[in-house]
Formats: C-alpha cells, structure tokens, sequence
C-alpha cells in the first residue's frame, strides 16, 4: 500500500500494528496497520460498515481491539483508559449538555480535571476564539445552530490540548454549505494547533480537501494509505479507483502493434500508457479525461460511440455513451460543450492513453 510521507515526515507518533476486532463471528477491522506522524491529519475514509469509526474508537481507547497494538511515540496504550490517551474526540451529535453555557461546556473537560479557575477563563476563552463564538459564551447550545454547536464541541476538545483529535464523522449532520464551512475550520485549527489529527468520513471530498494522506477502508482492510493526489490518480486496488469515481473500465487482452502497446477490448485497439506493467489487463478511464465530438478528435484513442445520456449542470455537462456495447460516462467544461445533443446521436468518445489508469484484475 503506498504510504509515503509528505514533506519528509517520518512514522512514529501514532502507530497501528495489525488490530483486528470482530463482533458475533464477523470481523470489522482485520489486521489494519498504519503509520500517522505527529502533526499529520489524516482521514479514515470508506463507505458504510468499513470499520473506519471501529477503529477510531480503538484509537480513542472506547473499543478494546481482539488483536494487535495500538502505540502512541512507540508505547503501546491497549491497557490505557481513554482519558490516559492525551487524546480527544468530537462526536457526530455534538453531546453538549443542554443546562450549560457555552462557555460551562467548553470549560466541563478542564474543571473535571481541577485546573485553576483562572487558567480555566484563559484556556475557554482562546478556545472559543479559535471557533469564532466569543461572542456566543453566555448562551445555551438550545440556542445555537447546528454549525455552532459543532463548533462548540469542536473547542471542548481543543480546549483540553490533546496531542490527538479524533473526529468521528462531525459534519455528516450539517447542509452542504456548512459543511464546506466547517471542514474549512478544521483545516485552519490544524495549522494553528499542530495536534494530530484523524477524521472519519466517507465523504471523499471532505476526506480530500482536509486530509495530508488518506487511508481508504473496504470490508475492514485497508486498501490504499496515500496522499489525496496519489489515491485520485494512482489507485492501487479497483475498489479504490472506483470509490474516488473512476468507473469506466476496460479489461482485454493486450498486443503489440509496431511499437505501440494495444488493449484489445470494447471492440477496439486501444492504446494504453507505454509505462503500463506488462501483466495490465485492466484499465481506468477518468471521467474528466474523456472529451466528446461530433468529429474526429486529435487524441490518442477516439472511436465512434453512439451518446445514450447527458446531465447540464451549468458549469459542466454529464454525458453516457455507448462503445460497442461497453458503457463509458464523462463530464465535460459548459464551456466546450456542444450544443443541440441528443440521446441516440453518434458522437466521437476520446482519450489520451496517459491518462488511463492500470488496474489489478479484480477488487483487493
């Protein structure tokens, strides 16, 4: 799996050693190992059941892994309890009490562990202005907004200074707009604080746009530990590539034609990267590669495909064509989009073989 480390980071601050923790006979993380550097922000992303948020709650020590370790700077922490973790989570459901202030929230964590009153104002307060709710103290989390409250769960848990924040799926309950808000937030405390951090999701956009690596989760293995880039453009295993959305495929059987490698498949000769491995059979096609024409465009491969379906989105436009009985979907800029389409025309489907993605031949 990859998993290099960006700007030279190295392992060593929160470690997975192949834990594993199964419910009723049924494993929901198998053998998952990983390697965070402190001041990394990583996300755990997958679809439902994947065993993302299993394993953050072993992280956080609220679920006892059946095998494996879990170190943080190379000691392992399986016997400590959850608050000996120097560790701190931010819930879905925000779990404020609903009797306090915003201010009594955020201050509960620090009274419970006796700090003096007066560094107590002081830490309450920096937290509060690092979510943008100073002005908010004195109000009850019945009065907030969903945004708001997360914010205030967001600054109980900075609050305590943990080397560890862990999120546990925080904005799944908010709109689209406060979302892309929020996980703004996120980003921006992180750079402030330097606190590790690990963030479960299966929003690929939300995983992308916060996250220095990802750690993709299927079935609960672990399929692919990379930068956003790395996952996008170079997917290791076919559940990854067609997670981050590259569904069209073609699988054949290859030859040489003079000096160039072709993939026999679709009904056609394509061609594929020259630096393809020798054993690629099967082939990803990013939507955003494949570009539409009424006539012949000046790419590698462009074949004759006869248009079954298109979406105007305004700033883009969606299309599905049909290669020889093989489906193929893109989406293309408002901008370069032809106008008068319609279902049942034959068009022209183009790509450029760089482009293309070699595949294993079956989903890890």
């Amino acid at each position: 799996m990859g998993s290099s480390y960006p700007n030279g980071q190295s392992s060593g601050f929160l470690s997975l050693r192949g834990i594993s923790k199964s419910y009723g006979g049924q494993a929901a993380v198998e053998s998952l190992s990983l390697d965070i550097a402190e001041g990394e922000f990583v996300s755990l992303l997958g679809p439902s059941g994947c065993g993302k948020t299993t394993t953050l709650h072993m992280i956080a020590g609220f679920v006892e892994p059946d095998a494996g370790d879990i170190l943080i700077d190379g000691v392992s922490v399986n016997d400590l309890p959850s608050h000996q973790r120097r560790a701190a989570m931010v819930f879905q459901s925000y779990a404020l009490f609903p009797h306090m202030t915003v201010f009594d929230n955020v201050a509960f964590g620090l009274r419970m562990q006796k700090v003096p009153r007066a560094k107590i104002s002081s830490r309450v307060g920096d937290a509060l202005a690092l979510v943008r709710l100073s002005a908010l103290a004195k109000r009850y989390p019945g009065e907030l907004s969903g945004g708001q409250q997360q914010r205030v769960a967001l600054a109980r848990a900075v609050v305590l200074e943990p080397r560890l924040l862990l999120l546990d799926e925080p904005l799944s309950n908010l709109d689209a707009r406060l979302r892309q808000s929020l996980r703004q937030d996120f980003v921006e405390i992180h750079k402030v604080t330097g606190m590790t951090t690990v963030l479960v999701t299966h929003d690929l956009e939300e995983a992308f746009a916060t996250s220095d690596r990802v750690a993709v989760l299927s079935e609960g293995r672990l399929q692919q530990f990379d930068t956003p880039q790395g996952i996008y453009t170079r997917p290791q295993t076919a559940f990854v590539a067609e997670f981050v959305g590259h569904k069209n495929t073609l699988e054949g059987s290859r030859r040489q034609d003079g000096g160039q490698v072709v993939l026999q498949a679709a009904g056609e000769d394509i061609k594929v990267p020259e630096a393809a491995p020798v054993s690629s059979t099967k082939f990803a096609i990013p939507s955003h590669a494949l570009r539409l024409g009424v006539a012949p465009l000046a790419l590698d491969n462009c074949f004759r495909a006869q248009l079954t379906g298109l979406t105007y989105l305004g700033a883009t436009a969606q299309f599905d064509v049909d290669l020889n009985g093989t489906k193929l979907g893109g989406e293309q800029a408002a901008g370069k989009w032809i106008e008068g389409l319609r279902d049942g025309d034959q068009v022209y489907i183009a790509w450029d073989s760089a482009d293309m993605i070699a595949l294993p031949g079956k989903a890890a």
